[in-house]
């Protein structure tokens, strides 16, 4: 940031310099990112949804000054905001055991090779690359390809609205979870897809008008950021993931996904650059849509998101499996019932119970059957359902 207030040239020594102090911003984003994910994976879900939505909100509050008051705030906040965030987590490092915070984990293996063969994290991921490059496209055509691009001294009006309209959105969503008393994700991917979608068709019909272009992909990756990390964090707890492992999947190839959808964005300008660029903007939106349509029904649907719903609102890492052992012993569940009931509850196929527990494919179909008979329930989304009602 220093260096691009004060440089006066555009030189080849400037681009290297710059590229040299990006990739070190880059390398502290990716160790805070990992230790952020691992410090969350020690809460309960309910206080990482007030966290994430305070903090994915707030974050659009602090480009407000940078706007108004110009390239000086801007260095002194990115001089002093690394340094406070690395300052923060200390406070959960080795001192903060002490104190009674979570710790950063450390960056140790599951111990399961079967674990990285279900395809949830490599679903989670795909999908979040897809948002987000679809995102970060719409966004840079939007400032590339178009006559009248958004005037800068609206930008910080674009931030003002992005702040209102996404915590609007996420009250409303927090709301409806509290008052139905379970975890409803899928509204948080639900909302964020269709303001995706909005911002994408809106980039070719709002040509001479791009603020509501800009402000509603913002919202849309402020939601979708915010779904993969609940997400990510019902993987740690339901399937026992080693942090590091799971958001430096998810999170890489989101960080990936941004310098890919710019280069797309690049290259539709250099293309564009013998036509008229209007011409080629519904083209744009409906690649878009296509991406996130794909990414919405096949890499990750609803149905994946229904088993990594940790459901209850009180749920914590250690109730689960409490709750599951107290409704086995009230309903008189076996030994071996009770181990794949718990299984169940985070989620596991038959596949992944059949390799854990070293029994046969037909011998969990039989306990499975035996158990859903004791329950008197034949589904799954019964069974969590059975978990939700033992908290009255």
């Amino acid at each position: 940031m220093l260096l691009s207030a004060i440089a006066v040239s555009n030189g080849p020594h400037i681009w290297f310099l710059a590229t040299i102090l990006g990739a070190g911003a880059g390398c502290f984003v990716a160790y805070f990112t990992l230790a952020w994910g691992s410090v969350i994976a020690a809460f309960d879900m309910r206080d990482i949804l007030a966290v994430l939505c305070a903090a994915l909100c707030l974050q659009w509050a602090l480009f407000v000054p940078v706007v108004l008051f110009g390239p000086e705030v801007k260095v002194a906040l990115a001089g002093i905001l690394p340094f406070l965030s690395w300052g923060c987590l200390r406070g959960f490092d080795d001192g903060g055991v002490e104190e009674g915070l979570p710790r950063i984990a450390p960056c140790t293996p599951s111990g399961k090779g079967t674990e990285c063969c279900d395809g949830v994290v490599p679903r989670l991921s795909a999908a979040l690359f897809c948002f987000a490059l679809t995102i970060e496209f719409v966004w840079t055509c939007n400032v590339v390809m178009t006559s009248e691009p958004l005037d800068e001294g609206l930008f910080w009006l674009v931030y003002v609205c992005v702040l209102g309209a996404a915590a609007l959105v996420m009250g409303i969503i927090l709301g409806l979870m509290e008052r139905w008393r379970a975890y409803r994700m899928e509204l948080f991917y639900r909302t964020a897809f269709a303001f995706a979608v909005v911002g994408s068709v809106a980039l070719p019909l709002s040509y001479h008008h791009l603020f509501f272009s800009y402000a509603v992909v913002y919202v849309a990756y402020a939601l979708i950021t915010a779904t993969m990390w609940m997400l990510a964090w019902a993987v740690m707890l339901m399937r026992k993931r080693a942090p590091y492992r799971v958001i430096g999947c998810v999170f890489g190839l989101q960080f990936l996904a941004l310098p890919c959808g710019f280069a797309a964005a690049k290259f539709m300008q250099w293309y564009a650059a013998a036509q008229a660029d209007a011409d080629l903007l519904p083209y744009v939106g409906f690649v878009a849509v296509v991406v996130l349509v794909a990414a919405y029904a096949f890499l990750l649907p609803e149905r994946v998101l229904l088993l990594l719903s940790p459901r209850l609102l009180k749920l914590s890492h250690e109730s689960l499996d409490d709750r599951c052992r107290d409704a086995a012993a009230a309903f008189g569940l076996t030994e071996r019932e009770t181990e794949i009931f718990m299984l169940l509850a985070r989620g596991r196929d038959v596949g992944y119970i059949e390799k854990t527990l070293f029994i046969s494919r037909n011998t969990v179909n039989t306990h499975r059957k035996n158990l859903y008979r004791k329950l008197g329930i034949h589904t799954q989304q019964e069974l969590l359902s059975l978990i939700e009602d033992s908290l009255g």
